[in-house]
């Protein structure tokens, strides 16, 4: 005689919380442009190995609203770039305007990812960020003191 097995009916399922303002994980996020990738694979733009490199050790250690303040020395060490690789390719991605230099007389030299090819902060403080961002650019040549890091 063979066991038979009882029939059992599967649980209706669940059916997932829907996504609220109150519940939305998105309040801070980072997000990529998903156009830049694909210049990027064309070869409309071109990037480097090392380029792309510090791109994404940059973007890893973006703070809120694209600041970078680690030191390029830092970087550089710890992604295994060496200094001088590491800055000939800060400088390409600055003259690609996927970066900026800033200065703040409180602390030294940071760095600004374009919020127009990345983000990472709040999806309300984006247009802000990239008004910042132009305006900064604009101010590259500026005096060290003149312009702070402005704050969101």
């Amino acid at each position: 005689m063979v066991p038979t097995r009882k029939k059992t009916e599967a649980a209706p399922a669940k059916e997932p919380a829907p996504v609220t303002p109150e519940r939305n994980d998105f309040r801070r996020f980072m997000m990529l442009n998903q156009a830049l990738f694909d210049d990027i694979a064309s070869g409309r733009v071109h990037l480097t190995m090392t380029e792309l490199r510090v791109w994404a050790a940059l973007i890893s250690r973006a703070d809120l609203n694209n600041y970078v303040r680690e030191r390029q020395s830092w970087l550089a060490k710890e992604y295994g770039i060496s200094r001088a690789h590491f800055s000939t390719a800060l400088s390409g991605l600055i003259g690609k305007d996927m970066v900026i230099r800033l200065r703040d007389k409180g602390t030294g030299k940071h760095l600004m990812l374009s919020p127009f090819h990345f983000w990472k902060g709040s999806a309300d403080q984006h247009k802000q960020g990239m008004a910042i961002y132009r305006h900064l650019a604009k101010a590259s040549t500026a005096p060290a003191d003149a312009y702070a890091l402005p704050t969101f």
